[in-house]
């Protein structure tokens, strides 16, 4: 099966296998995650959770702010998610490696800006961090997963995961209204 760009309409069925699993470590990291937060421990949330070949740099443009969610989201985290957006479903004229290439390391700076955004939330009422963390760490998984299986050249789980991905910044910016809250 050749690498992208993918059809978001095809239902093609999709191995289940790389999903299960993925989703049993992902499920027991945030496990701990919780744990360690509620044992009143340093939270693990804010750690690096990947090895090394997946982070990347979310290097903000001079004047940003990364005590702003909201700038960190219009200079960091918005770019890559254009990118990863551009490789999945529109880009027909790169080669399956450099769209490959491009979705890895967009994914990378993708979680590299959203530790930033989790280490500075935005002003939300107390009752609403939960649910922030909650965010983080749903949109976290989805681009870690996005980025395996491109790593691993599975197209349909990869368009599974970006569908996650895409569906956890979206409920993010429902809750948190963006034009409200300045996300």
């Amino acid at each position: 099966m050749s690498m992208l760009p993918l059809d978001p309409s095809d239902s093609t069925p999709s191995s289940s296998a790389l999903r299960g699993v993925s989703a049993t470590v992902l499920l027991l990291v945030w496990s701990l995650v919780g744990c360690a937060s509620q044992s009143g421990e340093e939270s693990l949330l804010f750690q690096d959770l990947y090895p090394p070949a997946t982070n990347g740099s979310c290097e903000l443009p001079a004047g940003t702010d990364p005590g702003s969610t909201s700038d960190v989201m219009m200079a960091g985290v918005n770019p890559a998610m254009s990118k990863i957006m551009f490789s999945v479903t529109r880009d027909r004229s790169s080669s399956p490696a450099e769209i490959q290439t491009r979705i890895v390391d967009s994914t990378a700076v993708l979680m590299a800006c959203l530790q930033i955004a989790a280490t500075n939330p935005p002003p939300v009422h107390a009752s609403q961090q939960a649910q922030y963390i909650q965010m983080y760490n749903d949109s976290r998984t989805a681009a870690a997963m996005v980025q395996l299986t491109a790593v691993e050249n599975n197209p349909d789980e990869l368009l599974h995961w970006y569908n996650h991905l895409r569906a956890s910044c979206a409920g993010c910016h429902l809750v948190f209204k963006p034009d409200e809250e300045g996300l």
